[in-house]
Formats: C-alpha cells, sequence, structure tokens
C-alpha cells in the first residue's frame, strides 16, 4: 500500500480515490443549488462534498487542487439558471459548463468495467434464487409504518444475551469434578 501511495503521489484513481468530487460554489446565493447537486451525486454513490468555507472562488479551487479532489464542480447564479455545472479537474484542466446529468455520466465512465475473470470466480457462489421461494420473502413483509418500526427497536434492545452463572465459571484453569 505504501508503494502506491508513494508512485501515486496522492493522486489516486478515481474509482478507488476518498475524495472524487468537490463542489464550491461562488456565491452564497448559489449555495443551496451546490448542495442539491452534491445530494444527487451522493445519491448515486460517489464520495463527495460541498466546499462551505468563506473566500473567493480562485482560493476554494486552489484548495481543492491541493487536497487532490479529483473532480472540482463549480456553480454560480448562471450555472444555477440553466443547471449546470463549471467542471475542473485537480491538474487544473476546465471543461467547461456542463449539465449536472452529463457530469454524472462522465463519472460514471471513470469506473472500471467488471472483468469476466470476476464472472469466471463466482459462477459457482451461492444464489439465493436457487434455494428460496419468492413467497417466503412475501411472508416477511416489513413493518410499514415508523411506530412498529420503534416498537419493534425498543423489543429487540429489551432482549439481552444472557450471561453465564457465576457456578459454570472454571477456576485456575482446573475442570471441576
Amino acid at each position: 500500500m505504501a508503494i502506491l501511495i508513494e508512485h501515486l503521489a496522492g493522486k489516486w484513481p478515481f474509482w478507488l480515490s476518498p475524495r472524487q468530487v468537490i463542489v464550491c460554489p461562488i456565491s452564497e446565493k448559489a449555495l443551496d443549488y451546490c448542495e442539491s447537486v452534491y445530494l444527487y451525486l451522493h445519491k448515486l454513490g460517489y464520495e463527495c462534498e460541498v466546499d462551505r468555507s468563506s473566500g473567493n472562488i480562485q482560493k476554494k479551487v486552489r484548495n481543492a487542487q491541493i487536497a487532490q479532489w479529483n473532480y472540482i464542480l463549480v456553480a454560480g447564479e448562471d450555472e444555477m439558471k440553466a443547471g449546470t455545472v463549471d467542471v475542473r479537474t485537480r491538474d487544473n484542466k476546465r471543461h467547461g459548463k456542463i449539465r449536472v446529468t452529463k457530469v454524472a455520466d462522465i463519472l460514471a465512465a471513470e469506473i472500471p468495467v467488471q472483468s469476466s475473470k470476476f464472472d469466471n470466480f463466482y459462477k459457482n457462489a451461492f444464489n439465493p434464487a436457487d434455494y428460496y421461494d419468492d413467497d417466503e420473502e412475501e411472508e416477511k413483509e416489513q413493518p410499514a409504518d415508523n411506530a412498529t418500526r420503534v416498537q419493534l427497536k425498543r423489543k429487540i434492545t429489551r432482549t439481552k444475551i444472557e450471561s453465564p452463572k457465576a457456578g459454570d465459571k472454571k477456576k485456575g484453569g482446573a475442570k471441576a469434578a
């Protein structure tokens, strides 16, 4: 792992990076829009954050580059009206204004496809569909309302695992006769 860190100099590939996307608002007016872009990308499974720090946009972009964020998305009032973000990379390449859904497609293309060796390795793995009927799953319906979930949670927390009795413990490692 240390060799990989040293070799990449902190510039992790997108699919492995703990800092994939950061969204930087140009002004306070665009903060809510940036939050919605963040939530959209986070919902899709990407590691992302919103830069809520004060300061000008140049400083935010520079800090994101130093922190090695793979993609830096910048949004202001113009981008908010158009539903776009200005896409930049940590290498200071500017890709221009792109629709948020298109950005999600670009990010998805960064993730490597699963190899055929993976499928071959797991072809004999356990498959629940081979053993269980769908009817059995339907019988175990989940509680519909929140009150029922709370009751079940309380019931589970009340159930305690009994500890062994004091007379059952071995003393001094010797077995009682």
